[in-house]
């Protein structure tokens, strides 16, 4: 985990930045790392402050760029503990991306645990909070730059996710990913690409896994 906080604080910082320009209170921004919890979902929470659209265009485009999450949910159901601890509830406020990808790499080592998956996404939570809190207080005293900074999120995730790929069919399923990820972007928002990516890699995986069993 410590790899990631580097790149996590570094995001953090600069949606505090961003948020603070685009007209938010510090109490707001803070409150939306802590309960929101989500890097992209925020960003585009701030944007849509700055450019005034209404408070249903705001949830409709944080509940697409997390629909992605239920597939996360789907997906850790094979492995979680049937008897419920650590609370799934719990568990589904602190997943994230990242902490997701760590876990599916846990389960590749026969090591899947639900308390792995939430110490995961508590570590990145408590690091995402803490640069926020930074990024509010050095931007009262410095200029810092919000822009540059967007290769870290899609770079971290790609250093977790390459990984567990085990053969060329996983590569495969990858390469679909991209290949729509790039096609959709050009015409479509973030939300809706990523969801739409997601599915289409995972339909091609669940065509091609039954022939590895």
């Amino acid at each position: 985990m410590v790899a990631l906080w580097p790149g996590i604080s570094s995001i953090g910082l600069a949606f505090a930045v961003v948020s603070r320009d685009a007209g938010l209170s510090a109490i707001d921004i803070q409150l939306l790392s802590i309960f929101l919890f989500s890097g992209a979902a925020q960003f585009a929470f701030a944007s849509l402050v700055e450019d005034g659209a209404s408070a249903l265009a705001i949830i409709a485009t944080v509940a697409i760029l997390n629909v992605r999450h239920v597939l996360y949910g789907i997906s850790a159901r094979r492995w979680l503990p049937i008897d419920g601890q650590p609370p799934r509830p719990v568990i589904a406020h602190f997943l994230v991306d990242e902490s997701y990808g760590l876990a599916e790499a846990e389960v590749q080592r026969g090591r899947a645990n639900g308390w792995y998956l939430l110490g995961a996404g508590l570590s990145l939570f408590l690091t995402w909070n803490f640069a926020t809190v930074t990024g509010l207080l050095l931007s009262r005293l410095v200029d810092l730059p919000s822009s540059g900074l967007d290769f870290i999120f899609p770079l971290s995730f790609a250093a977790i996710t390459v990984p567990l790929f085990q053969h060329r069919l996983h590569l495969l399923a990858g390469a679909l990913a991209v290949g729509v990820t790039i096609a959709l972007s050009q015409v479509t928002g973030a939300g809706v690409t990523v969801f739409v990516a997601t599915l289409a890699a995972v339909g091609l995986a669940s065509l091609i896994e039954p022939a590895d069993e």
